[in-house]
């Protein structure tokens, strides 16, 4: 059985390009690469102490044979740009019917399994635009409105996306590619891809791995932020017989949670 998960960087919609103007992306136009870092920056302070629901839908296709084989309902709670879950319940297909079961872990539910998605993204993605704050975008349209996309490689050596075969880590050499507003410089989309990851055992069958996420406003605690809404995650496999597994995540119910602490003095 095949793992896929992301490491954690700190502790469907079709995009059509071409007929969309060029806006300005240097200097201190609307939207230069300061101004997305600035905007990246702010929204990845507020990513922390904040809680979601997610649901998660898990489906496999050989050749033309296609199954859902169960449906994942888990809480997100994000503590210090750290994912941890929690309230994990599944239904799982057992032959012609189905049965529920609870987990006290992620890492306890049945293979393929990810995480990783509400911080790593941002984090990545800030990271590869500090470091190229000069590459050009290129122009285009995602569900009518005007958008801009950058494109960065991210090596395997960065140690940001692994890939777990028989419980053993890989990391994966990929192509990362962020969609911004071109109006309002909020990140609209992005996608990871990995095309046939050679590091992996050639017996894992995997060919290539590809992440989607969409993003949409949110308010939480009166604050309106950017957040994962919905995500795809799918694995292509080598062979004759056609084969792809993936996973469709939608991400529901974002608020805010504190702490508090308690100071009792008692007689000595």
């Amino acid at each position: 059985m095949i793992t896929a998960r992301l490491f954690l960087a700190c502790a469907m919609a079709a995009t059509a390009f071409g007929a969309a103007p060029e806006p300005s992306l240097s200097g201190i136009g609307p939207l230069s690469p300061a101004l997305l870092l600035s905007k990246l920056e702010q929204r990845i302070a507020l990513i922390t102490n904040f809680a979601c629901h997610r649901q998660t839908n898990r489906y496999s296709q050989h050749g033309s044979d296609v199954r859902q084989f169960d449906v994942i309902d888990l809480d997100v709670n994000v503590v210090d740009h750290s994912e941890e879950y929690s309230g994990i319940f599944a239904t799982h297909q057992a032959g012609s019917s189905w049965q529920q079961k609870n987990y006290h872990t992620i890492t306890d539910l049945p293979k393929p399994w990810f995480s990783g998605e509400l911080v790593t993204i941002l984090e990545v993605i800030r990271e590869q635009m500090s470091r190229d704050p000069a590459r050009r975008a290129e122009p285009g349209t995602i569900a009518g409105k005007p958008v801009v996309m950058f494109e960065f490689h991210v090596p395997a050596s960065s140690g940001k996306w692994f890939v777990y075969v028989r419980s053993q880590p890989y990391p994966l050499d990929f192509t990362l590619r962020a969609w911004f507003s071109a109006t309002t410089g909020d990140l609209v989309k992005s996608l990871w891809s990995a095309q046939d990851p050679e590091i992996l055992p050639a017996d894992s069958g995997i060919r290539a791995i590809v992440w989607t996420t969409r993003f949409q406003p949110a308010t939480i605690a009166g604050v309106t932020e950017a957040v994962p809404g919905r995500s795809l995650y799918q694995v292509f496999y080598s062979g004759k017989e056609w084969r792809v597994d993936w996973t469709e995540n939608t991400y529901t119910d974002f608020r805010r949670f504190g702490s508090t602490s308690a100071v009792r003095f008692e007689q000595p």
